[in-house]
């Protein structure tokens, strides 16, 4: 009946040729999201509870659905390594087409940097002192998970001063 309509077989193989051409190019996204899908599910780039930072993206993974990965945005609008309280929705998809950081995978420490500029007529011993005492007092908290990791400074020369800089090991949440 549908070849008496179109008219002969060669109408109907055209047809269905450009209709699965077209219906492959729309579902060439879901096809990919679902793929990705499989790929978190078996590989377990990440869990749910990671920080992660998918492209430019950076969150808290709070969810893995079959379309979409659910993000408690950090940072942001601020520049700060804390919850901006935004949720993002990244399409699994986007996976094969980002890079994916994990921030947590082997351990739930990561180094971190706080960076205090002197002058040259300042005690350039005494200002690496205050900083390594003060990350100090912030990783004592933690030395039991850390083990020999301790706080080290950097200096680094500058027209206007010297930059000290003090590297520390800190919780990624």
């Amino acid at each position: 009946a549908f070849s008496s309509y179109v008219g002969d077989w060669t109408g109907l193989g055209i047809g269905l040729g450009l209709f699965t051409a077209a219906l492959g190019w729309a579902l060439q996204k879901p096809m990919t999201g679902f793929a990705a899908w499989i790929m978190i599910i078996v590989k377990r780039p990440f869990d749910i509870g990671d920080r992660i930072i998918i492209g430019d993206v950076k969150g808290d993974v709070k969810e893995i659905t079959l379309t979409h990965i659910v993000l408690d945005e950090v940072g942001g609008l601020v520049d700060a390594e804390v919850s901006s309280g935004r949720v993002i929705m990244v399409p699994n998809s986007i996976l094969f087409e980002q890079n994916i950081i994990n921030y947590t995978n082997e351990s739930d420490y990561m180094l971190d940097e706080v960076i205090t500029s002197v002058t040259y007529e300042s005690n350039l011993d005494q200002a690496m002192e205050i900083v390594t005492g003060a990350a100090e007092v912030v990783v004592d908290e933690f030395k039991n998970y850390l083990g020999d990791k301790k706080p080290y400074v950097r200096t680094n020369f500058h027209a206007s001063g010297v930059n000290v800089q003090v590297r520390y090991f800190s919780p990624t949440h």
